[in-house]
């Protein structure tokens, strides 16, 4: 898995390399420019034009230079480009400046400048670059980077309109140099007015502004360059001080989790799950959390459920166990909560809390378990409101749990939790997630787009699988019994939840594909969970016959 990083840790980064790495800044942005130039080909391949234009548009800075270096890598291809400097010549500097000089002293490579803000120059001048954009067969955007502050200004601001305005007319492919311009890379934000990008090339690593939206829409395909900076300079850096170290997650780490099957196998090898959730009403919640247990792979899985609602289960789970517990007037009363500590020791896993509403007993319930259950609890939706009105839960009994539980809350359930705004938590997600996992020494899952999942070890993980057709009621609900089954397979809560959030959007993904957003619903992605298993599985099975064709290194 790959960090991600801001634009501030980024430049960090950078400097170390220089400076402790002993690797030149010309030299990175030589090899930023190599990654770009590779994508440029990749996409000339396909387009299959006899004579190609690359325009590059390129502002004054070091994104700038990297779009000079990427001309002067195309011209040593025999690949035309005509580069637009945005900006006053006079204020290039550093590695960009050098990359500039060369370029002008190269025949093959045409070189404009636009420097006017005001109109008529203005117009003229975006007259000359809407004529270019129409004869390009590729346009770079090398405009502004991860480097901007405030909202996008004229010049460029025109630019970025008629580079969108052209990618709309012709479905141009447009190239991003390490972010798209105009989108800030702390939140993914757009600055008054950003590139959207079909590919974008970034480098070391990936930017915040990459995986939050609008910013992951407008990044569209994302590529990664190495750039020179070594394993050991990124892991000195973040082995100082105390910051979260975030990562995203990939296919290829994730298909690893997936739990083996053995031949001899039987099903009390694959986890003893226990969902309470549902009452009178709302038996949705636990039949869709019961069937994403099972669907993930649970072994043995059994639904608790208020004892007036078993019948109506029962009739629709024949794989799982319905277990009754005493209910008054349709939701979990008093004996309940015996009856259900009485249970717990035969389990592996809990899932507690989709659709128990919140009503006194639901609460000694909740308490009960949290406090007494030994192995993995996770807990959702009315389990979590539960947790917002009894401080005692949250800063004493979680935190003294031997294994870690899992909390799930949307935005809005994480707000009650916190105490915390929307607008706050939205606003720095990271920073936030990890201080309450590490105070309550809890795994948190915010659930959204993208979804984050922070450790009670100051580590959090970016989630982008998933699409706008799961925003359906009982996501949520399916989630929360994929987690607690593969919590349960794994025996390793952080593999667990990994894989759990990763398949559970690649459920979605799957069945959007073959359905539709539209139509789609929390069920849906039950039924697709198999298939995604299958698909992580195949990235495992490739990987062995890639290595088992390699060469052997002497």
């Amino acid at each position: 898995m790959k960090h991600i990083v801001t634009p501030e840790e980024m430049a960090e980064l950078d400097s170390l390399a220089i400076n402790k790495g002993k690797v030149p800044g010309i030299i990175l942005m030589e090899n930023a420019a190599f990654g770009v130039s590779q994508v440029v080909f990749e996409i000339l391949e396909e387009l299959k034009d006899d004579s190609p234009l690359v325009l590059i548009l390129a502002g004054i800075g070091n994104n700038g230079g990297d779009g000079f270096c990427v001309a002067k890598q195309l011209a040593m291809q025999g690949v035309k480009s005509l580069v637009y400097l945005i900006g006053k010549e006079e204020k290039l500097k550093g590695d960009a400046l050098t990359n500039w000089q060369i370029i002008k002293e190269r025949n093959d490579i045409k070189i404009k400048i636009i420097d006017a803000k005001e109109s008529p120059m203005l117009e003229e001048n975006l007259t000359a670059i809407e004529e270019d954009l129409q004869k390009s067969s590729i346009i770079v955007d090398a405009l502004l980077g991860t480097g901007i502050k405030g909202e996008v200004r004229e010049p460029i601001l025109s630019v970025i309109k008629e580079i969108n305005s052209e990618k709309d007319k012709k479905n141009k492919p447009v190239i991003g140099v390490d972010i798209p311009s105009g989108i800030i890379g702390e939140n993914g934000k757009i600055a008054g007015e950003a590139v959207r990008a079909d590919k974008t090339v970034t480098f070391a690593m990936p930017k915040y502004g990459h995986f939050i939206y609008p910013g992951r829409e407008y990044t569209g395909e994302l590529n990664l360059a190495h750039i020179g900076i070594s394993d050991d300079i990124i892991e000195r850096y973040f082995s100082y001080g105390n910051k979260p170290r975030v990562k995203y997650i990939e296919k290829e780490d994730v298909s690893s989790f997936v739990p083996k099957r053995k031949g001899d196998a039987h099903k009390g090898h694959y986890g003893r799950i226990l969902i309470i959730a549902g009452s009178r009403g709302m038996l949705g919640a636990s039949y869709l959390t019961t069937e994403g247990a099972l669907r993930s792979g649970g072994g043995l899985v059994s639904a608790a459920v208020p004892e007036s609602e078993q019948r109506s289960l029962q009739t629709k789970l024949t794989e799982a166990m319905t277990i009754p517990l005493p209910s008054e007037e349709g939701v979990f009363g008093e004996k309940a909560v015996k009856r259900a500590s009485e249970l717990l020791s035969d389990f592996d896993s809990v899932a507690l809390g989709p659709g128990i509403r919140d009503t006194s007993y639901t609460y000694q319930l909740v308490k009960r378990v949290v406090g007494n259950f030994g192995g993995s609890v996770v807990i959702d939706a009315d389990g979590l409101n539960v947790l917002a009105r009894d401080r005692e839960i949250l800063e004493v009994i979680l935190p003294q749990r031997k294994v870690p539980a899992v909390l799930t809350p949307h935005v809005g359930e994480f707000e009650r939790l916190t105490g915390k705004s929307k607008e706050e938590i939205l606003a720095n997600p990271v920073a936030i997630l990890s201080d309450y996992a590490v105070k309550w020494k809890v795994y948190i899952v915010l659930k959204g787009s993208p979804t984050y999942i922070a450790t009670p070890d100051n580590e959090v993980y970016i989630n982008i699988t998933g699409n706008p057709g799961m925003a359906s009621g009982g996501s949520g609900d399916v989630l929360t019994g994929i987690i607690a089954s593969l919590i349960a397979q794994k025996n390793n809560t952080l593999e667990g939840v990994l894989l759990s959030v990763y398949l559970h959007g690649l459920a979605g993904d799957l069945a959007a594909k073959d359905m539709g957003m539209e139509g789609l619903i929390a069920g849906d992605l039950c039924k697709y969970l198999p298939i995604g298993i299958k698909d992580l599985k195949n990235i495992k099975a490739n990987e062995r016959r890639e290595k088992s064709c390699r060469p052997k290194i002497l």
